[in-house]
């Protein structure tokens, strides 16, 4: 039995002092306390819009989570930049709120001689888990073709809020 091997606070096997566990650090608001198994669901809530260009206040949240969401497989996307032709071009990137780069995710690309395609992602649970309630800025442009009416770009600060 353990509690045998404990001696005036000292663990008589071991040497080590013996302590009583850490209590628990409240959870932010946002974050729920332990995701549940599989819940890889959440939503993006804007705290303050930077910069809009052609683009409707209310799709800005819509468009930073679908790309978050773009790389699929269970991955958040971090940074994305491609291009395809000379005018087909979008270019996404998630930052801290302070704008220093976020320190996580791996790099993938599949690039070609004539068109660039690269990812920075991390495991969606664990950006999720790691980013929830917390404050991140978010670039996005997007040149679907040469046509400037159909172009559009923001940059905005948002925390991602936990489902769960």
């Amino acid at each position: 039995m353990r509690s045998e091997n404990i001696v005036g606070g000292m663990d008589a096997k071991a040497g080590r002092t013996a302590s009583a566990p850490t209590p628990a650090v409240a959870p932010q608001a946002g974050v729920p306390a332990q995701l549940p198994a599989g819940s890889l669901d959440f939503d993006v809530e804007i705290v303050k819009i930077e910069k809009k260009w052609n683009i409707k206040e209310d799709k800005i949240a819509e468009k930073i989570k679908d790309m978050i969401l773009s790389y699929g497989d269970g991955y958040a996307t971090l940074y994305y930049y491609r291009t395809w032709g000379s005018c087909r071009v979008t270019k996404f990137l998630i930052m801290n709120a302070d704008g220093t780069y976020l320190p996580d995710g791996e790099w993938e690309d599949h690039s070609s001689r004539k068109n660039v395609n690269k990812w920075k992602i991390m495991n969606l649970n664990d950006f999720i888990t790691r980013y929830a309630g917390k404050e991140l800025s978010a670039f996005l442009y997007v040149s679907p073709s040469c046509n400037k009416s159909a172009q559009y770009s923001f940059r905005t600060v948002f925390r991602v809020v936990a489902d769960g």
